[in-house]
């Protein structure tokens, strides 16, 4: 799915900075979540920003959920991950291709007709097209995954020493 605002819409709208103070309290409040009595609107709304992702919930992603599907959001311009994008892409291609006048009308009975040529043999071709290329870049993920373990580490003032600020 990609991140359409449509597809993106939220069950409970979260406070940003632009929030009245009384909203992000009511929030705090009703999620349990203590707070200082003097603390200002921003320091507030950094509260909320750290909490957020805990009570983030879209209903497209409860209705997949009671289905027993789970939603993929994909970034924006990653439309080969998504059939009905390849779809429209062949739908425009032909319209260009026989694109002959600057008529309106004409242009969207050509699109029509277009549309309606697809079959579902094109549906199909996408879908397994896109499946391919999710098999492709799962296992290229996993084998990076695999042979390239997470590593962290942490610099802190006091374990530096003069030599360690020369060494390059």
């Amino acid at each position: 799915m990609d991140i359409a605002s449509s597809h993106s819409r939220r069950n409970e709208a979260v406070p940003i900075t632009n929030s009245l103070m009384g909203t992000t309290t009511e929030l705090l409040n009703s999620k349990s979540i203590q707070y200082g009595a003097g603390l200002t609107k921003k320091q507030l709304v950094e509260i909320v920003a750290r909490v957020k992702p805990r009570f983030i919930r879209y209903p497209v992603d409860m209705a997949a959920r009671k289905a027993d599907f789970v939603v993929v959001r994909l970034l924006p311009y990653h439309c080969d991950f998504n059939p009905i994008e390849l779809i429209w892409a062949q739908g425009k291609t032909a319209v260009a291709a026989a694109h002959t006048s600057f008529n309106i009308t004409h242009e969207e009975q050509l699109l029509k007709g277009k549309v309606a040529e697809v079959a579902a043999v094109h549906w199909w071709e996408a879908v397994r097209h896109v499946q391919t290329l999710e098999a492709k870049v799962q296992q290229v993920t996993c084998s990076w995954d695999n042979n390239n373990p997470l590593v962290i580490m942490r610099y802190e003032d006091n374990e530096s020493t003069s030599d360690d600020a020369t060494c390059f």
